[in-house]
């Protein structure tokens, strides 16, 4: 895709509805940007007649529709029907071929319930935080083997990231806590002290604001409370922004 690629002229009327993310395209182009960009999450609902149909009457695509269609009937699979389409688009070369297969057969090896957490990971990794900490909580009760507590000691990790980055650090430093009791991750560890550090420069200087109206001399005070404010708060600031900017590439 690092070249120029002419695309398909049709633009269709009626969008195809990919129904697990609600989203709508309306080119062949569109829809293998979302397959490529996705393929962690795909499911056998993609597996669609009403997308063949969509290709032939919206797109004119009656070719790739046909071979879509004799292969439905043969109950292909989740990894040939997206292959056949990102080949027969001509949107990705043989590379990006054999990428898009490996990542597709590798998903095919996780559970459910891993499939659902990587879901919730690509909505935290595009910053969609509150929309991923909503799909989060939803797994919360649903990990019950061994292996699955050790999947909920990341969720926990992965629900820090999205607190400290919406600046919700106490709940961002009580889920690294939760993460680091589960899976003793040296990752969590470290996000939940950077978090806590941050917490405790909060506490100073709400303290130095507490301290400017108890004292007689107001100007004296005044003036030697203001530094050690300023100085307060560029350190709040710089353990803000680096506990986020930590947090952005921490998701596991």
């Amino acid at each position: 895709m690092g070249q120029i690629m002419i695309c398909n002229p049709n633009i269709a009327k009626k969008p195809y509805r990919i129904k697990m993310s609600a989203t709508d395209v309306y080119s062949l182009e569109e829809l293998c940007y979302y397959l490529y960009e996705n393929l962690y999450i795909l499911d056998d609902e993609i597996l669609d007649t009403n997308l063949c149909s969509w290709l032939d009457l919206e797109l004119k695509e009656r070719q790739l529709s046909r071979i879509l269609q004799k292969e439905l009937r043969n109950n292909v699979d989740l990894v040939e029907f997206v292959v056949l389409i990102l080949r027969g688009s001509g949107y990705c070369d043989e590379e990006e071929i054999k990428k898009a297969t490996n990542i597709l057969q590798s998903v095919k090896q996780m559970s459910s319930f891993e499939k659902m957490k990587l879901k919730c990971d690509l909505l935290a990794e595009s910053r969609k935080y509150s929309c991923a900490l909503y799909e989060y909580k939803k797994l919360l009760p649903k990990g019950t083997s061994e292996d699955e507590q050790i999947i909920i000691g990341k969720i926990y990790h992965n629900m820090g990231c999205c607190y400290a980055n919406m600046f919700l650090f106490k709940e961002a430093f009580d889920c690294f806590s939760k993460a680091e009791k589960i899976t003793k991750s040296t990752k969590s560890i470290y996000l939940m002290q950077k978090a806590g550090e941050y917490l405790n420069q909060t506490v100073r200087e709400n303290t130095v604001d507490e301290d400017l109206y108890v004292e007689n001399e107001f100007s004296k005070v005044m003036r030697g409370h203001n530094d050690e404010k300023k100085a307060a708060m560029d350190m709040t600031k710089k353990l803000s922004d680096d506990c986020r900017r930590m947090c952005m590439r921490e998701v596991i």
